[in-house]
């Protein structure tokens, strides 16, 4: 793909580089140089939120590029460095991450030619994380510590996953790679005794800190023989769209479009096209791309379990499994490759979904094949857990509340235009998630629907996220935010005491 070839060629100068920055600040360099121009560039950490960056030009020429820490600073710079590429000049521009967790795992028997290359790819399709499956102990422990490094100078937090009994090796492993910082094992048994000789001993004889990422069965056990469990983002739990892990395409030069489409809008879902896709073929590859991520996310606040029959405007496993398949049908037709790659991922999928679900849910659910009508969302739920149609979703407007005092009570009003099809209107609200690793609980509020509800919400002392779930009369409904539109939900930024 000719798009591609001018990222393959900035990777010759760069396959020495020494960290993020070193490596961004080169790819800048080069784009500068292939115009002909000489502009400077100001670049520094800043107190932002992780993974955000801000490019702010100046008039004569050149960029002051900040970023929230390195990996951020390091998405500016790639930033600047495709503006002047693409246009040979530099506007403002900034970026935040939707999504926490935007990770990649590939088994070690599909080997890399160029891993320098491979990292450089996920750094430039803002890919956070990488994770490395071996099945047997590794042989070759100077490789794996060079592949360890090599992730750490693209800033890819690397995993090294461990999918066999536990044995002498990973003491071996830690050794050999001190660029190892997480390690996830999966097994069959569940021996305590041979965890604790050959898993817990040795990562808290290592002396640097690794954490685990263990068998939900012993998470319990290892937290108390003080190993360090390993801990996602703060926030990640509210991530939108959902976090996701796949396994992409080993021939990652050829899938080019693949990799970008699943990187670039887990980072910014309102990405547009960029190397000549059809604009309505890119839309549905977002959405399926959206959907493929909750579909593997498990439940969440907007994702329900198959078992759950009570009224609610969550999406369920089947509401999925038709839109997968509708997208996949309008998607299959698509000439790039990766796009027919991403319609066939939607169908099965779809066929997982529905084969995991009775067969008398399945019919509740409707027909599958048909194409939605243009003015559907793909994300919007198709039916009620009744199996009734869902009513058209009315007009919700809410005044935002961003911030509020310490300690002081929270007032919220909803209003619904119409309001007939409307029957309940539940306020959910908790304390964001911390560093922790879980969620923290949520409360709900519940209303009669009418034209103007309103909330209050108890005294709190630190940052809250809320959300509407509006029920209509047929035991399904919406949410305001609207998931399929936007971050479906809203943050109260808690003052601090003074």
């Amino acid at each position: 793909m000719r798009w591609w070839t001018n990222f393959a060629a900035c990777a010759v100068a760069c396959t020495a580089c020494a960290g993020p920055i070193d490596f961004a600040v080169a790819d800048y360099n080069a784009a500068l140089a292939s115009r002909n121009l000489k502009w400077k560039v100001k670049y520094d950490v800043t107190l932002d939120p992780p993974e955000t960056y801000r490019v702010e030009p100046y008039a004569y020429g050149g960029a002051h590029i900040s970023g929230g820490d390195l990996r951020g600073l390091m998405y500016g710079l790639l930033d600047a460095a495709d503006q002047i590429r693409s246009t040979g000049r530099l506007k403002p521009s900034r970026g935040a991450p939707a999504t926490a967790i935007r990770a990649i795992r590939r088994f070690a028997r599909d080997d890399v030619a160029d891993w320098h290359l491979y990292f450089e790819t996920l750094s430039r399709d803002r890919f956070n994380r990488f994770t490395l499956i071996f099945t047997d102990p590794p042989a070759d422990l100077d490789r794996l510590r060079a592949i360890s490094q090599t992730a750490a100078d693209y800033a890819v937090d690397f995993t090294l996953a461990l999918w066999y009994e536990p044995d002498q090796s990973l003491e071996k492993i830690l050794a050999a790679c001190p660029m190892i910082r997480t390690i996830e094992i999966r097994t069959a048994s569940h021996d305590l005794e041979r965890y604790r000789t050959l898993v817990f001993k040795p990562l808290l004889d290592a002396g640097r800190r690794i954490a685990l990422d263990p068998d939900p069965e012993l998470a319990g056990a290892a937290q108390q023989e003080g190993v360090a469990l390993r801990t996602d983002p703060p926030f990640a739990f509210e991530s939108w769209p959902p976090n996701f892990e796949i396994e992409a395409p080993a021939d990652f030069e050829t899938h080019a479009e693949f990799y970008w489409l699943w990187g670039r809008l887990g980072y910014d879902p309102k990405s547009k096209p960029a190397h000549g896709e059809n604009a309505d073929e890119f839309r549905i590859a977002s959405q399926i791309i959206a959907l493929l991520a909750m579909a593997k996310g498990g439940p969440n606040d907007w994702v329900a379990t198959a078992p759950e029959t009570a009224a609610s405007a969550k999406r369920r496993p089947l509401d999925l499994a038709d839109s997968l398949a509708m997208a996949a049908a309008q998607l299959e037709p698509a000439a790039l490759p990766d796009l027919q790659l991403l319609a066939m991922l939607a169908r099965d999928e779809a066929t997982k979904i529905r084969a995991a679900n009775p067969a008398g849910e399945i019919a509740k659910a409707g027909p599958a094949s048909a194409a939605p009508p243009a003015t559907a969302g793909l994300l919007d739920p198709a039916v009620s857990a009744s199996g009734l149609p869902v009513s058209l979703r009315p007009q919700f407007t809410h005044s935002i509340v961003h911030t509020s005092p310490p300690d002081r009570p929270i007032d919220l009003t909803l209003q619904i235009a119409p309001a007939k099809d409307a029957s309940v209107v539940r306020l959910h609200y908790r304390t964001l998630n911390s560093s922790a690793g879980n969620s923290a609980p949520t409360s709900v509020i519940e209303k009669p629907a009418a034209a103007s509800v309103a909330f209050t919400i108890p005294s709190a002392s630190s940052d809250l996220l809320y959300y509407f779930e509006i029920l209509d009369r047929s035991g399904g409904g919406w949410f305001e935010p609207d998931p399929a539109a936007a971050t479906p939900f809203h943050v109260i930024h808690i003052q601090p005491k003074q």
